[in-house]
């Protein structure tokens, strides 16, 4: 574990007595989600942020985002490595085994009151072991959800039923949170914190983008965002294929992010470097985006194609099309703009020239509702985070039964 390095720090200066809420990232798509609710916390007079950086971020062959995070100015209090080389799902499991030891250390050295955790990686999950089984208040934010694909599904719940406070998406997840037997008093629904962002129009405008990225503004453009199914990563790199071919037959120009940190990744982005390769005028794959970048492309794009949540939570603000492949996404609440299809390539490339040349499908997307929120989710867990005393959280966990709610 090494001491967090980073540009000038954000927020005022604070006492010693502020209650110290430490926030453990992994990935760059879970900080872009991420960065309203540590603004928050770094603006509360009451709160102390400490940010631990870990996973993927650390990781050249991602993009090493780290220096993403120290460019916005974040105060890094420890980098923790945790990802055991491999493209299996052997890897994946010594990677919750390594987390757990690195992230015990230094959750140790740092002493939070609160360990603040989001989503349903890997890990999420050995953050969520190593802060809970060292006796500190574990904040899970996204619990409830389902979405029927991969360990993802696996690792939410087991995040919940070792957490103390839940922030939700939406009252869909909330209930299913209670259902899952815990505390009712402790399950908030906050929302999407990606919406504060995209609401406050906080992305990169389409010209720069066109300069940055070599962009052609006169045709439309196609988002990809596409990941391995962690239960079945053997199929990962034969479906992109899918995907990557129907955008060449349909003459699509594609911005294509490589895949995150999951069994089959490696394949995956090979098939989409040789893609790349004999398509130079269609395919052009990136490891990472910022997250401004990456919000100001989906507003630019006529389609987000892939199995991302980004398409199922973020792509409705932007009323953008999304062709969902796949069954990762499955059961995932969903606005009017997604159209399901089974990794075929008939079926995803028909799906593609209908969300981007149908006038009726594309009048439906313009219509949408987000179902995630109103872009307040900051400010929703501040005041829950500013209010509840670690003292007075339970920490033995019991099974509340639904009559007790």
């Amino acid at each position: 574990m090494n001491p967090g390095r980073s540009s000038p720090e954000k927020g005022p200066k604070k006492s010693g007595s502020c209650r110290k809420i430490c926030v453990i990232t992994g990935t760059r798509a879970e900080f872009g989600i991420l960065r309203p609710v540590l603004d928050g916390i770094l603006a509360s007079p009451v709160l102390d942020l400490q940010l631990v950086v870990t996973g993927t971020h650390l990781l050249p062959e991602y993009g090493e985002t780290i220096s993403e995070i120290r460019r916005l100015g974040y105060p890094i209090s420890a980098e923790v490595p945790l990802v055991v080389a491999g493209d299996d799902k052997r890897s994946m499991a010594l990677s919750i085994g390594v987390g757990v030891i690195t992230l015990t250390q230094a959750l140790e050295l740092l002493g939070p009151d609160i360990v603040f955790i989001l989503g349903d990686r890997y890990e999420m999950l050995a953050a969520a072991i190593a802060a809970s089984y060292s006796g500190r208040i574990v904040a899970h934010y996204g619990g409830g959800d389902t979405a029927g694909g991969g360990y993802d599904e696996y690792t939410r719940h087991a995040i919940t039923k070792v957490s103390h406070i839940h922030f939700v998406l939406t009252d869909r997840s909330a209930r299913c949170v209670r259902h899952l037997g815990e505390d009712p008093s402790r399950v908030f629904v906050a929302g999407s914190a990606a919406l504060d962002t995209i609401l406050k129009g906080k992305r990169t405008p389409a010209s720069l983008l066109r300069k940055k990225y070599g962009v052609d503004a006169g045709a439309p453009l196609a988002l990809v965002i596409q990941h391995p199914n962690s239960v079945e990563p053997d199929q990962g790199h034969r479906e992109i294929g899918l995907t990557l071919e129907a955008l060449v037959d349909l003459k699509i120009p594609s911005v294509v992010i490589h895949p995150n940190a999951d069994p089959g990744r490696r394949k995956m982005v090979q098939e989409i470097e040789r893609y790349e390769e004999a398509h130079p005028g269609i395919i052009r794959g990136f490891r990472s985006l910022p997250f401004e970048d990456y919000l100001g492309f989906m507003q630019m794009a006529a389609v987000l194609v892939g199995n991302s949540s980004s398409g199922i939570v973020e792509a409705p603000s932007f009323h953008l099309p999304v062709v969902n492949i796949g069954n990762r996404q499955i059961s995932r609440e969903r606005a009017a703009n997604v159209i399901d299809v089974p990794p075929e390539f008939d079926a995803i490339r028909n799906a593609i020239e209908r969300a981007v040349y149908d006038p009726e499908f594309r009048k439906t997307a313009a219509s949408c509702t987000n179902p995630y929120g109103k872009g307040d989710a900051a400010h929703r867990i501040r005041e829950v985070l500013e209010r509840l005393s670690p003292d007075e959280i339970q920490r033995g966990k019991r099974m509340f039964s639904r009559h007790q709610e």
